[in-house]
């Protein structure tokens, strides 16, 4: 472990990236604090951030060390998506088809994933860490049916008093973020954690690791411009130059045009006055009505935003920087206009990175 120009890195874990793993210190101890305090752990964020990467990193170098010691004796980790258990430490092998076969059978039923949870403890020695990537691929239905699953676990949990089983979870999709996901799992002894875009020198010092081992067909400049200083667009714009990189950005533009629609119809007001109030609320200025309330949370819903509580006031920040740029030139050109081509987006103005956690610290009325 090492500092890369002040940029602190892990060389010698490997991320899904292939490289190192970068700077998120303050989250790696925000982790520790909750998982002594709640029983299960919510981690969510804009999609690409690194909310999986951190957990397992947290898992790998933090868990059972310090005062972590004897919070854990066992490890479940579920890959929602690949529907696969991971064999982890405390975990055997012949024990992991069986939790396959349960994860399958239990997942499509009314509260099957307490079942499971019931299954772990009396199958494994406790305590145990379950940790659940991606949470919401692993039920059959709708993003609210897998909120009603979180939900009842999260209560068995906490009504017990369960000490033998902490759950952590991260959800990649909006919905678990707006104001009333969040409502529903209050007095369950449930904690947050936002993860958001990484520091821009740290972004930085991973985009000439990745570019050195797998090259990068994109200027560091322009990624930053279209995608922020999430590490998981690395994988996607780094390949793409020229017309593929062109259709990534046709289709961003269309995905916020439809939010757009479907906002403007939630908050009941005009296409256009969609669009003003959404420019004005991702460049961070608070909601000041109902119905902006409203267009910001189907805005996070969408995943064109995510939310951020300073103080008394709901703050909306765009997943990507592109949705802003295009909004703010949708508005100075006669709000109908989305069409951006990369000649457009590399003269914007350049690219500064704003997070919650800026917002948050700032002095009232700053």
């Amino acid at each position: 472990m090492v500092y890369n120009g002040g940029v602190f890195v892990d060389a010698g874990y490997r991320t899904l990236l292939g490289t190192g793993f970068y700077d998120r210190r303050e989250e790696l101890e925000r982790i520790a604090e909750l998982l002594r305090a709640v029983r299960t752990l919510v981690i969510y964020g804009p999609r690409n951030v690194g909310k999986s990467e951190l957990v397992r990193y947290f898992i790998a170098r933090r868990l059972g060390r310090g005062a972590l010691t004897g919070l854990t004796r066992r490890v479940v980790i579920v890959d929602a998506r690949q529907r696969r258990v991971e064999r982890y430490f405390g975990v055997e092998r012949g024990l992991l088809g069986l939790l396959e076969e349960m994860l399958s059978s239990v997942t499509g039923l009314p509260r099957g994933l307490v079942g499971l949870l019931e299954e772990l403890v009396s199958r494994l020695r406790p305590p145990i860490l379950v940790f659940i990537d991606e949470f919401h691929l692993l039920f059959r239905g709708s993003l609210g049916d897998a909120l009603v699953e979180l939900e009842a676990v999260a209560g068995f949990l906490a009504k017990r008093g369960e000490e033998q089983i902490r759950l952590v979870v991260t959800v990649s999709e909006g919905f678990f973020a707006t104001l009333g996901a969040l409502h529903r799992l209050l007095g369950y002894s449930v904690g947050y954690l936002l993860v958001e875009p990484m520091s821009v020198g740290a972004f930085k010092a991973l985009y000439e690791e990745y570019r050195g081992k797998h090259g990068c067909s994109i200027g560091f400049d322009l990624l930053t411009r279209l995608a922020g200083t999430s590490p998981g667009y690395l994988v996607d714009l780094c390949p793409r130059s020229g017309s593929l990189l062109e259709e990534w950005v046709l289709g961003e533009l269309q995905r916020l045009s439809a939010a757009l629609d479907l906002a403007a119809e939630a908050a009941g007001i005009s296409r256009e006055e969609a669009v003003r109030v959404a420019t004005r609320l991702l460049r961070g200025e608070p909601a000041e009505t109902p119905r902006e309330r409203r267009l910001g949370e189907k805005l996070v819903e969408m995943n064109i935003a995510y939310p951020c509580q300073a103080r008394l006031q709901r703050i909306y920040l765009p997943q990507l920087p592109l949705y802003k740029v295009a909004l703010e030139t949708a508005v100075n050109t006669g709000l109908e206009n989305m069409d951006l081509d990369l000649q457009l987006i590399a003269g914007y103005e350049q690219f500064t990175l704003k997070r919650c956690s800026d917002i948050v610290s700032r002095p009232a009325g700053a």
